[in-house]
């Protein structure tokens, strides 16, 4: 009777056995990758874009320091105002940062009319203000809004891919 109670209790053991090793292992899966792609994932791409703020600020800065500099020597009398903006434009026309050294500046004033674009010089000297990303996003009005808002600040838009025409 013994042995047939250790039996049963044996076979019924291993018919639960898959369970109670598969069971904990797939929760621990779950639960492993949904925390990677809930929590993880997300803190990662939030410090990634709070880096690339920062380092584009940094290259903000860089950029007005040259532009400084060319208002300095205006403001001494050693190059003219329509030299000195010039030479700003061609300056910021060639600057370039990024791994692939084709990320850019451009410039456009308030209005917004484009100045100076490094890769769509078709567009300098026109009213941009209709221009709109392949989501209907009126980008430049938006710069120029976050502009008179606060100065200075960031957006999101979709733009040709660096040199990419197409």
């Amino acid at each position: 009777m013994l042995f047939r109670s250790l039996r049963d209790s044996l076979k019924k053991w291993l018919r639960m056995a898959p369970i109670r090793i598969i069971l904990p292992v797939m929760l621990t899966v779950v639960l492993f990758t949904g925390t990677i792609f809930l929590l993880i994932l997300p803190i990662l791409e939030a410090r990634m874009l709070d880096d690339r703020r920062v380092l584009l600020r940094e290259l903000n800065e860089t950029a007005w320091s040259l532009l400084a500099a060319f208002q300095a020597q205006e403001a001494a009398g050693e190059i003219s105002r329509a030299e000195a903006q010039a030479r700003a434009i061609d300056t910021l026309r060639a600057l370039r940062y990024g791994s692939e050294s084709k990320d850019y500046f451009w410039i456009n004033d308030l209005q917004p009319i484009l100045i100076m674009h490094p890769y769509r010089p078709d567009l300098e000297g026109r009213d941009v203000s209709d221009f709109t990303d392949p989501n209907g996003k009126h980008l430049f009005v938006e710069v120029v809004e976050t502009v008179r808002q606060s100065a200075a600040g960031f957006g999101d838009y979709q733009w040709q891919w660096k040199d990419d025409p197409q």
